[in-house]
This record gives structure tokens, sequence and C-alpha cells, in this order.
């Protein structure tokens, strides 16, 4: 029976930083990612003089936190360099199956780490993006 990929232990993160050159800089758990859009209602007049709504979407905002992420200093240097890059965050079964999320134009306004003994560093990261699409397969 093929194992299932949706419990997400552990998720490889991808960076992006120019076409299609990639690298697997870290891996990630207890990932959180929104979309969220701003909406506006107008008010509009017919010919005939009735009025009607209409809502224009005005914004898309795309906000994620990596809770634990344990990584390389290629993700540092890459999020400290300005750039806005493509973040994707995969997880895989041994069967084959995958499932993620990708992030377009991300940008990294926070990171802080946590290191103890005896233990690998771990860090909180938080990604704003301009967009993001997730994609799975079955099981």
């Amino acid at each position: 029976m093929p194992s299932e990929v949706f419990a997400w232990p552990e998720g490889e993160v991808w960076l992006y930083p120019s076409g299609t050159a990639s690298a697997l800089v870290g891996y990630a758990t207890d990932v959180d990612m929104a979309k969220s859009w701003d909406i506006q209602e107008v008010k509009l007049f017919g010919g005939t003089g009735t009025a009607y709504t209409r809502y224009i979407t005005k914004g898309i905002g795309v906000r994620g936190t990596i809770g634990q992420l344990f990584y390389t200093m290629a993700l540092y240097s890459m999020a400290n360099s300005g750039t806005g890059m493509t973040l994707e965050i995969k997880n895989s079964s041994i069967a084959g199956n995958s499932a993620g999320c990708i992030g377009y134009g991300v940008r990294f306004p926070d990171w802080g780490y946590r290191a103890s003994d005896g233990q690998m560093m771990q860090s909180k990261l938080s990604f704003i993006a301009a967009d993001v699409s997730a994609y799975g397969s079955g099981v």
C-alpha cells in the first residue's frame, strides 16, 4: 500500500533564483500559506438609470511561514540577495506521489533561528509572494 504524501512529515524547500536553475536549499515542517484578495465594490448606473454593483479584484497577496526550517547557507544567501524568486515546498512518498506549493516573486521579510546543544540549527521563516499555486497527485 503506498504511503500518504499529504501527512507532510518534512518537505523539501527549493529556490529558483533565475530561469530554470534551482537548488534544494532546505527541509521544512509546519508550513502555512494563505492567499487573499482585496475586493472593491463599485456602484454603476446602466443606460436606463438602473443601478448595479460590480466587484473588482484590486490586488492579490500571499503570505506564508515555515515554522521549522533546516537549511543550507545557500538559502540564507539567496534570501538575503533581495531578488524576487520562485519558492517551491514539496513532499514525495516512496510510491512517487507528490504534493506541494509554489510561490512566485517571493521575498523574505522575517527570518529567525534557534540553536540548542546537540541539535541542528532551526529557523523560522516568513515570506510574501506575488502569487501562489499548489499541486498534488493521488495516493
